[in-house]
């Protein structure tokens, strides 16, 4: 069983994921159905086409056209430290060009302070299907969809050994009879858009990926436990900032929030606080992790953070994004002008 608690706030001040300008990385996937007990972790080229079989429902692939999300109405909801959106300027969205007409920076419910979160007007609408945001926030043990774009994983884990008596702790790629303190994968090539399953783990984890900057969101953490692991086990890595993340409510799918940091374990030692220390590639400055490309490793036990686009309702109802009923939430516009900062 994942130990995390709920109902208590954490603000944690991490590196935001690689955005434009940066070679994009994919998610890590683990495909459970192939999971082998020699090193060998599933299908590392797989889930680059909509999702099947289960999750053969699901439509809103086309959607996600990262790093933007096309919600419907002419919307698009996109992660501001990503890249830079100018008005007037043209965004890709599902392989055609729109001209934006606004943008608004949703605000932290709580401090008025800018989130991470951007809604886009454009001056078109894409052939594409209205996708909702939730409206009350995932519990932990919820399944999540998530979509990224970028790079492969290397096929094999990497297992390492930990010096867990230097500072930072000093990590070395295991060798035969060592004991082994760390999975994880390296990225090896180019970008592909990849989807994977994860559940969420913490549902009540504020962010910070700028001063000034929070975001209300959730967490889920990359598992390798048979208890825990989901089939399609995914974290994400360096460049899937603005990535989308899906649950499925009452047989209706619903985009719960995008995907905006990572991070190490929030867990006790032997990991040091939010962070795996000295984890390789990934140089440590005042306890924020800056991943840097290729090959970050994602180690089993890191996080993924996410924003719950159901602390923005009333916010995303002001901005014309369509939000599930009641419609009584329409109400809630009134109040939201002062919390919305346009750029």
């Amino acid at each position: 069983m994942r130990t995390w608690k709920t109902g208590c706030k954490a603000l944690v001040a991490i590196g935001a994921l690689a955005g434009l300008g940066s070679a994009a990385q994919a998610l890590m996937i683990v495909d459970g159905a192939q999971y082998a007990s020699n090193g060998t972790f599933g299908n590392a080229s797989g889930n680059t086409t909509a999702p099947g079989g289960t999750l053969s429902d699901f439509s809103y692939w086309n959607n996600a056209s990262n790093p933007y999300l096309y919600l419907g109405n002419q919307r698009l909801l996109f992660a501001v430290h990503f890249g830079t959106v100018n008005v007037g300027g043209t965004v890709n969205v599902a392989g055609m060009n729109y001209t934006v007409l606004q943008k608004d920076i949703l605000q932290d419910p709580d401090n008025m302070s800018p989130s991470d979160l951007m809604v886009i007007k454009i001056d078109g609408t894409p052939s594409l299907p209205t996708v909702k945001p939730i409206t009350s926030s995932l519990l932990v043990g919820e399944e999540t969809l998530m979509i990224g774009s970028g790079a492969k994983r290397d096929t094999n884990a990497t297992a390492w050994k930990i010096n867990y008596a230097t500072n930072p702790d000093t990590w070395s790629v295991a060798g035969s009879g060592d004991t082994v303190n760390a999975r994880g994968f390296l990225a090896i090539s180019s970008s592909e858009k990849r989807w994977g399953t994860n559940t969420v783990s913490y549902s009540d984890a504020d962010f910070s990926t700028a001063a000034g900057s929070v975001t209300q969101g959730f967490a889920t953490t990359f598992s390798l436990d048979d208890g825990n692991r989901t089939i399609y086990e995914a974290q994400a890595t360096n460049g899937d900032s603005s990535g989308s993340v899906f649950v499925k409510r009452d047989g209706k799918w619903e985009v719960a929030g995008l995907m905006h940091s990572i991070g190490g374990t929030l867990t006790a030692p032997p990991f040091d606080g939010d962070v795996f220390s000295g984890q390789p590639s990934s140089p440590a400055y005042s306890g924020i992790y800056s991943y840097t490309q290729p090959g970050d490793p994602n180690i089993y036990s890191n996080t993924t953070y996410i924003s719950d686009l159901s602390r923005y309702t009333s916010q995303l109802v002001a901005l014309g994004v369509v939000v599930p009923e009641p419609s009584s939430l329409m109400l809630l516009a009134v109040s939201t002008g002062l919390l919305l900062r346009r750029r």
